[in-house]
């Protein structure tokens, strides 16, 4: 399993939390700045979603919880 896979995990099993870059990099024990450009592409893909507060929450997209079940 890539780590970009990894982060949508991670993001699927805490879909309950709402997770800034930095919890879900501590989560996953990766730099902030590796997780940051995995969810940057990720959302470019439409995987997830980002908040517009700071710091920026994640969230799984609906297309994402759909194609994981």
């Amino acid at each position: 399993m890539k780590a970009i896979d990894n982060v949508l995990a991670f993001l699927k099993q805490n879909k309950s939390k709402e997770l800034n870059t930095e919890q879900i990099a501590h989560g996953l024990n990766l730099s902030r700045s590796v997780v940051s450009g995995y969810l940057a592409k990720l959302y470019k893909q439409n995987k997830v979603n980002k908040s517009t507060t700071r710091p920026v929450v994640w969230t799984l997209s609906e297309k994402s919880c759909l194609l994981m079940k």
